[in-house]
């Protein structure tokens, strides 16, 4: 069973925005599964890969506003590989509930405004096309 699933109270109403959302959901339920199942290290590995290669994805179209948070996850992925190696034996949950709860928190806050800036944008544009008419 994921741990995240997509529902409409996720959705920017940015098409594109909403897609990559969908994968970044998908990594993590995907890298969740594999932390829980206890799956070989080659299986973290790509998941681990999944997610990071998405999010790069993610935050290549958002630079400027998400540089802080992709950073965040990057560090948390490394703090979770080094504490796993390690032994630490609540590393997992610890991650799993960062990941739950950073892909919340950059869904949810993180886009209010670059929804209401997108919505902004194409009001004006659409606006300066019926005014051109």
């Amino acid at each position: 069973m994921p741990l995240l699933r997509w529902g409409p109270e996720h959705s920017v109403r940015v098409r594109p925005i909403d897609e990559q959302h969908k994968k970044l959901m998908s990594a993590v339920n995907n890298l969740c599964e594999v932390v829980i199942e206890s799956k070989d290290g080659a299986a973290m590995d790509r998941a681990l890969g999944e997610l990071v290669a998405n999010a790069r994805l993610h935050f290549l179209e958002e630079q400027a506003r998400h540089r802080a948070q992709q950073q965040r996850l990057v560090e948390a992925i490394q703090e979770y590989r080094q504490s796993s190696d390690a032994g630490s034996s609540d590393a997992t949950t610890r991650f799993i509930h960062f990941l739950r709860d950073w892909l919340h928190t950059h869904i949810k806050i993180s886009h209010a405004a670059l929804e209401l800036e997108l919505r902004d944008a194409q009001n004006d544009r659409f606006s300066v096309t019926a005014d051109a008419a």
